[in-house]
């Protein structure tokens, strides 16, 4: 897993959907379901249940969610740093 599987995973989440996740990330529907499925084969676990609202994550996936974006603040910061020397 790397960062950019869980900018997909929070992508979906806030966006609700492939199609409007894809389209904020810049990238293909498919490459967005590519990447979730992929994210919850390592994880062993599913992330969404899909119904007629769209993309809901299931309890795991909220826990992961949380994680993720706790990492993309660190990602964040570290990017800064590196780039800037500082926040």
């Amino acid at each position: 897993m790397n960062w950019d599987d869980l900018k997909y995973l929070i992508a979906v989440s806030e966006k609700g959907s492939l199609k409007a996740a894809a389209a904020h990330l810049g990238v293909n529907h498919t490459t967005a379901w590519r990447k979730m499925q992929n994210l919850e084969k390592q994880l062993r676990s599913q992330l969404f249940v899909v119904d007629r609202r769209g993309y809901l994550l299931t309890d795991m996936g909220s826990l992961i969610l949380d994680s993720a974006r706790k990492i993309g603040i660190i990602n964040h910061i570290f990017r800064r740093t590196v780039m800037y020397g500082g926040y």
